[in-house]
């Protein structure tokens, strides 16, 4: 079993500083970016992923509801189109400020009320495994052991990997 240390990063809003990420991507090996609907922007996310290349971290997309109000912990019923465009979209934000470093996004992990909701509504992660399969079917899917996720990434034939939390 190999051991994968991940973290959410990138994710500078008035909830939240980002001054510690420069030390966090010196130990992690990979980092859920935040895409700008629930923190972050694009400067956030330039600086996090030249240093996630130069410290030679993995880059994972890490899309939220758009609700910075709330830091993305507000549950919002969401139809399965609106679903599709804001993983999309955050996604390609990601992507094309990866690719501006000569890197890609290999992984996603949804965060905060769209994670905690796809972890119990299959229907949900459903949605969700089938858009990210939809636009890069190679994305690795990071995803909470035992959950609804896991189950239906494991319907399409996702490449997952299995978390658990340390905090």
């Amino acid at each position: 079993m190999e051991i994968n240390i991940n973290c959410d990063l990138g994710e500078k809003s008035k909830h939240h500083s980002d001054e510690n990420d420069p030390k966090l991507l010196e130990i992690v090996n990979s980092a859920n970016v935040a895409c700008g609907y629930h923190a972050g922007d694009e400067d956030s996310m330039n600086q996090v992923v030249k240093i996630c290349k130069k410290n030679g971290v993995s880059i994972g997309a890490h899309p939220s509801f758009n609700d910075p109000e709330n830091f993305g912990r507000k549950r919002l019923n969401l139809s399965s189109d609106e679903i599709n465009k804001l993983l999309i979209d955050q996604y390609e934000i990601l992507q094309n400020i990866a690719e501006k470093h000569g890197e890609i996004v290999t992984h996603i992990k949804p965060h905060g009320a769209l994670n905690n909701m796809a972890c119990e509504d299959i229907e949900l992660a459903t949605i969700i495994a089938k858009s990210i399969c939809n636009f890069n079917k190679d994305l690795i899917y990071l995803v909470p052991t035992g959950s609804k996720m896991e189950e239906a990434a494991k319907k399409f034939d996702m490449r997952i990997a299995c978390e658990i939390f340390a905090d």
